[in-house]
């Protein structure tokens, strides 16, 4: 929403200055933090025009029923399925739920059903590091 404002403003800072100034892109900054390192990684996105307004009619249209019908819900979008690891599931499933059967046999060379909760594992390893 920010670049598409910032478009906007860019623009008409041009016409009112006989200017022909250009934004750049959008980059997405990820951090990932950990006890023994910190990694970072700075990610460009290139999104077309297209791209951009269909975001922002989408965002609208969920903006708009989410008032009418006070109801949130997580939905997929183009913009976001382009950065998100797991894209190939959802586009698999046609964004629809699907049975866990069906995802890990279509999908066993790529990815794994873990046996324990990584959430439990890291309260486990946190408990033994303190122990020591």
């Amino acid at each position: 929403m920010y670049y598409i404002a910032l478009q906007k403003w860019v623009k008409t800072y041009n016409d009112a200055h006989n200017t022909d100034y250009v934004l750049g892109g959008i980059f997405i900054n990820e951090c990932k933090k950990t006890v023994k390192e910190f990694q970072h990684k700075r990610t460009p996105c290139i999104y077309t025009q297209d791209d951009l307004s269909s975001f922002l009619g989408q965002f609208m249209r969920t903006a708009i029923h989410m008032y009418n019908d006070d109801e949130g819900e997580p939905a997929p979008g183009s913009l976001k399925c382009q950065m998100c690891d797991y894209a190939s599931l959802c586009a698999f499933s046609g964004f629809s739920l699907q049975p866990l059967e069906s995802i890990v046999e279509e999908f066993e060379e790529e990815y794994v059903v873990r046996d324990v909760d990584h959430l439990e594992e890291k309260v486990e390893r946190r408990i033994e590091s303190s122990e020591d």
